[in-house]
């Protein structure tokens, strides 16, 4: 903590992306921190969509999986979309070593960035236990559900962005009932709404800290 403190005090501004860090950083050091978006958020759809590389999958409409760290319930509840609105299920492998090799599901073993971005452009629906998963199912009008973990209570970033938004129904925790086909969709009218203001406070924050306007 000693060496954090001094160090901090050296930054003319810190900019946190979860809202309990505002208060960590205020209790634990005694400094000021502004809550901000995420900088995945700060670029539209569009600007990402620039960088983005065609993947070759099936044409039909596919769940995406992206998982941190590995999640029976992410399978299960995938398998449950999938058997409900009979579409693909495909995986972007974080290790291909360790990936099973279920048929039921199509593990693309070497998506790099602008892949990623691409596989999740296209999905019809996106299950994610990361939070740039879940950053990226918004940015993407993606309907999604991020699952949390029983095992970790570090979620609190997954937490204050879907609170932010709007959307904390998104979240699930690991053994939840599934949700029914009706719960699917998401109408992002209201979170854009939100995001818009919020890229607007960020980027103000970062003008600030950087050039002092």
């Amino acid at each position: 903590r000693k060496l954090y403190a001094e160090s901090l005090q050296t930054y003319s501004a810190i900019g946190v992306r979860e809202k309990n860090a505002v208060d960590i950083v205020k209790d634990v050091f005694g400094l000021e921190a502004e809550w901000v978006l995420d900088p995945t958020l700060l670029l539209s759809s569009e600007e990402w969509l620039q960088v983005a590389s065609p993947v070759t999958v099936p044409t039909e409409p596919y769940i995406l999986l992206y998982e941190l760290t590995p999640c029976g319930y992410i399978r299960q509840l995938a398998e449950h979309i999938s058997s409900v609105r009979h579409w693909k299920i495909i995986r972007i492998c974080k290790n291909a070593g360790k990936e099973d090799r279920d048929s039921k599901i199509l593990n693309i073993m070497d998506a790099g960035p602008a892949e990623f971005l691409y596989l999740f452009s296209k999905a019809s629906f996106i299950i994610t236990n990361s939070f740039h998963g879940t950053a990226f199912s918004v940015n993407f009008h993606r309907p999604f559900y991020t699952v949390l973990p029983l095992r970790k209570q570090n979620n609190s970033r997954q937490r204050s962005l879907l609170e932010l938004l709007g959307l904390p129904e998104r979240l699930l925790v690991e053994g939840d009932d599934f949700p029914g086909d009706a719960e699917l969709m998401i109408d992002y009218t209201p979170v854009d709404e939100v995001l818009e203001r919020e890229r607007k406070k960020s980027v103000q924050f970062l003008k600030s800290a950087i050039h002092g306007e």
